[in-house]
Formats: C-alpha cells, structure tokens, sequence
C-alpha cells in the first residue's frame, strides 16, 4: 500500500469536512467542500470550532434527553410497585407483559422505544428482559 502525505493544508480540510459531518451531516459536509479552497486556514479553524460547539451541544441534548427518559421510567417502575408489583423484576414483567419478545432485537427495540437504549441502565433493563424472558 502507498504511503500517503497530507500536507497541513489538506489535514485541515479533512479535519473541517469530519467535524462538520459529525456535527451537522455528511451531506451538509460534501455541499460546503467546494468552499474549503477559497477559505483561509483562520477561516477553516473557525468553521471546526464553531461545529466542534455543536457536537457538545449535540452530546448534552442527547445526555438531558436520555436522563429525562431514566426519571420517566424509574416513576413507571414506581407506579407497578405502588400498584402491587412485589419488586422491579415484577414491575418490568407489568410494563412488558402486551409485548411478544421473540429475540433480543425485540428486546432491543422496547428499551429503545423507552429513550433509554443507549445507556448503561438500558443495558442493565435489557438484560434484566433477556432473564425474564429467557431469550438469548
């Protein structure tokens, strides 16, 4: 295979097309390439730092969002348990009982409909489901 030198002008724009596709979207990334050779390198870096904004704020809607979901859920766990649910096995038998688990992808999907999914308790309800339910 060849190696490849990039000179520091051609890092820079790969690191602005990257981040903006992380940031915005792949497709927003491609329309904005044609510009990156009219751009100043101060300009280019400004672009990454303003995107590089985004993707915190991205990450933090996403962090709120799922920790809104885990109190949701936590209360709907409580509710099962004031309404006779010995314990939380019990209360996440209540909650799921109108599903049809057939695998763990169906699993998958219930956390995820949940706004819990991508999150370490999520992980933690699915496997609890996989034992309740004796799916693999």
């Amino acid at each position: 295979m060849e190696d490849i030198n990039f000179t520091p002008r051609q890092k820079l724009e790969d690191s602005a097309y990257y981040t903006l596709a992380e940031a915005y979207s792949k497709g927003y990334a491609r329309s904005l390439l044609q510009d990156f050779d009219t751009m100043s390198d101060e300009e280019l870096h400004a672009l990454i730092s303003s995107a590089c904004t985004v993707i915190d704020q991205n990450i933090q809607e996403e962090q709120d969002a799922i920790a809104h979901n885990l109190a949701k859920f936590r209360k709907h766990v409580d509710v099962c348990i004031d309404h006779g649910a010995s314990d939380y096995a019990t209360a996440l038998r209540w909650m799921t009982q109108t599903e049809t688990f057939r695998d763990s992808q169906c699993i998958e999907h219930w956390v995820w409909q949940q706004g819990i999914l991508f999150s370490d308790k999520g992980k933690e309800i699915m496997s609890d489901l996989k034992v309740a339910y004796n799916v693999h």
